[in-house]
């Protein structure tokens, strides 16, 4: 019989190369998550599992990646109050028996023993001083006021913290205009129980400047409030006026 032509043999298919086949499965499984994860599922994701999805466009992924973002944020503010009140606790009682003394001096108005404690680096003591010096029309005892208002705040005395602070704050008298610098000192002074201090604070979040926070303000301008601060209570009075005036579009 007729003898069969060989069937012709078909040519084999590219061969995909392994790590091809690799980001296709990667691809495939973070599509397949996306699909069969429900949506209140992404709080259970690990960051980077999170980030891939994201980053892939999937919108429950996004949002969650932003709410995370803001607890962070609000993490890390929580954390820096309770460092600050911490910080002011521990400024307090290591100033107390110091004040207690310088205190006792001044009632007493011994001038020689506040001397004496200023000479020893009692803060408050050395505040008072430096007070005094920066009234004198000599430069090098003007220069010795600043000095000894710089070691007070260092050492954390509320008066001399809040004296520094506020000036740094606003980059007056020779202080080189640092916001964010002045504006802790102050606080720092604040929460050791200051009221002066607590009213500079509303002071340097109420005006215009980069850290204008009106909701800071008020509070701050409240706590004055309550501690007495009369001028504290006349600008939060203002407040409630200007927030109760309708808003100016231009017209």
């Amino acid at each position: 019989g007729k003898v069969r032509p060989a069937s012709k043999v078909r040519p084999a298919g590219k061969v995909r190369p392994a790590g091809m086949l690799a980001g296709v499965a990667m691809a495939a499984g973070i599509f397949l998550a996306a699909c069969s994860d429900p949506a209140n599922d992404v709080a259970k994701f690990d960051d980077a599992k999170l980030e891939r999805l994201a980053s892939a466009g999937d919108k429950p992924a996004i949002a969650e990646r932003a709410r995370r973002s803001d607890k962070t944020d609000r993490d890390a503010a929580e954390a820096k109050a309770k460092a600050d009140i911490a910080q002011a606790d521990k400024d307090a009682k290591a100033n107390a028996e110091g004040r207690k003394a310088f205190e006792a001096a001044l009632a007493a108005h011994d001038e020689a023993r506040i001397e004496q404690l200023a000479a020893d680096g009692n803060p408050a003591a050395m505040f008072h001083r430096g007070e005094a010096r920066l009234k004198s029309d000599d430069q090098g005892i003007h220069q010795l006021g600043f000095d000894d208002i710089e070691y007070a705040a260092d050492k954390g005395d509320p008066g001399a913290l809040l004296w520094v602070g506020f000036r740094r704050s606003q980059g007056v008298e020779g202080y080189p205009w640092n916001p964010a610098t002045g504006r802790d000192m102050v606080e720092r002074a604040a929460n050791m129980g200051s009221v002066d201090a607590m009213y500079a604070a509303g002071q340097i979040y109420d005006y215009a400047g980069p850290l204008h926070d009106v909701e800071k303000a008020r509070a701050w301008y409240q706590k004055a409030a309550d501690k007495g601060s009369d001028a504290a209570r006349s600008r939060l009075e203002v407040m409630k006026a200007q927030a109760a005036q309708p808003e100016d579009n231009g017209k």
